[in-house]
């Protein structure tokens, strides 16, 4: 909930800040362009008398009349005096200083009396001047008007970005629920399939026991061995399907920051003690500082090593590599087994993917632990790739973003 409000707050700020952007642009180059206009009329009106200085006065009031602007015209004496020989429909007192009047003689300016006032000036003999000016009345109230537009068009643009983010964060939870339940049906229809073949083992044995058919008592003890069996071999395959669960219903890692290869390491030594004939090279040249789910990524190891340990001769060569590049680390595991068929390297890992179903029941194991090795880096939004190793086995190549 928290994630979607401040998406929506953002999209709300974003969306503000660029149609204020665009929308001020626009309404200041209109602004200016209508203020070009006045500046036209200014300028038409004054070119005549600025023709004729001789007659200017005269010359003034005929040029406001021909070109039909509704312009004011004062006269003002060396003492600042004013007259004004003709009134505007908008204003009729146009107060200006020295200081104004020798910056209106070479372009239009604001009056600073009275900012609603567009003026020129002329000189004219015996430091007198003429002064023109235009209400710029009409400018300021369309500025106001497109301000008020760009105000809702704000308001409006931000409930339409509100409305998209809310809907577009409906469909997409739809859409991961769904994800979700298909996933959840796949996993339940694919557990019960893993569940069935060792509970039918054990219904069998059960139903022999009970109904006191075994010839012997060495095949009485044989078929309580095989139920044993069975049982551990279900007990460890519910324990993985749960993790595997545990895993795909984790949205966020809880991370811890460790050492990587330091625990990698205890584990290459716990599996040298258990395996002493496997030849182990292990490369690690620096402390390889991680933030993540140790509890996660130490099961990673684990599974590696107990594969390697279950699924190849016991004197198969072990090269473990670990390595940081940028802002991954990388773990790279190979073994001199038999491999995996060539058709599995570069295929997808699916949840309770046995890549070789018989394997899991000569050694005990649930045939889940290449799943749940990738479940976990999944989970730290890594990478995880079978492939052919140099030594003729196995590679499990793995890649781990750094989190900062």
């Amino acid at each position: 909930m928290k994630i979607k409000f401040r998406q929506v707050i953002g999209a709300i700020l974003l969306t503000s800040l660029i149609s204020f952007l665009i929308g001020s642009f626009a309404i200041w180059g209109s602004y200016q362009s209508d203020l070009d206009v006045l500046d036209r009329n200014l300028n038409r009106v004054i070119s005549e008398p600025l023709m004729h200085p001789q007659d200017a006065i005269n010359e003034a009031l005929a040029s406001a009349e021909i070109n039909s602007v509704d312009v004011a015209i004062a006269f003002i004496t060396q003492s600042n005096e004013r007259t004004i020989l003709r009134e505007s429909t908008q204003f009729s007192e146009m107060a200006i200083n020295s200081k104004e009047i020798a910056r209106a003689l070479s372009r239009p300016i604001f009056l600073h009396g009275n900012q609603h006032i567009r003026a020129i000036a002329m000189e004219l003999p015996e430091n007198e001047y003429l002064l023109f000016g235009i209400s710029t009345q009409d400018l300021d109230k369309n500025l106001r008007s497109n301000e008020v537009r760009l105000l809702i068009f704000i308001l409006i643009a931000n409930f339409l970005a509100s409305l998209l983010i809310i809907w577009n964060s409906k469909r997409q939870r739809v859409r991961r629920e769904k994800d979700q339940l298909q996933k959840m049906q796949e996993f339940l229809g694919d557990a019960a399939h893993e569940l069935r073949t060792p509970l039918t083992v054990i219904k069998g044995y059960s139903e022999l026991l009970a109904q006191k058919k075994m010839p012997t008592q060495e095949d009485e003890r044989r078929a309580f061995e095989r139920l044993e069996s069975e049982i551990s071999r279900m007990d460890t395959l519910i324990s993985d399907l749960l993790l595997l669960a545990e895993i795909g219903e984790t949205s966020t890692v809880t991370r811890s920051i460790f050492d990587l290869g330091e625990l990698l390491n205890n584990h290459i030594n716990d599996f040298k003690v258990i395996s002493p004939a496997h030849p182990v090279t292990y490369i690690c040249d620096e402390v390889m500082e991680y933030s993540g789910s140790q509890v996660h990524l130490q099961r990673l190891i684990q599974n590696a090593l107990l594969n390697i340990d279950r699924h190849t001769p016991k004197d198969s060569p072990v090269i473990i590599s670990l390595s940081s590049k940028g802002k991954e680390i990388h773990l790279l595991i190979e073994d001199g087994g038999p491999g995996l068929n060539e058709s599995v390297y570069g295929e997808g890992i699916r949840s309770l993917r046995r890549f070789d179903r018989s394997r899991s029941r000569e050694t005990g194991g649930s045939g889940l632990g290449m799943s749940i090795m990738n479940a976990v880096v999944v989970m730290h939004k890594g990478d995880f790739t079978l492939r052919k190793s140099s030594l003729g086995g196995l590679a499990i190549d793995i890649r781990l973003p750094i989190s900062r």
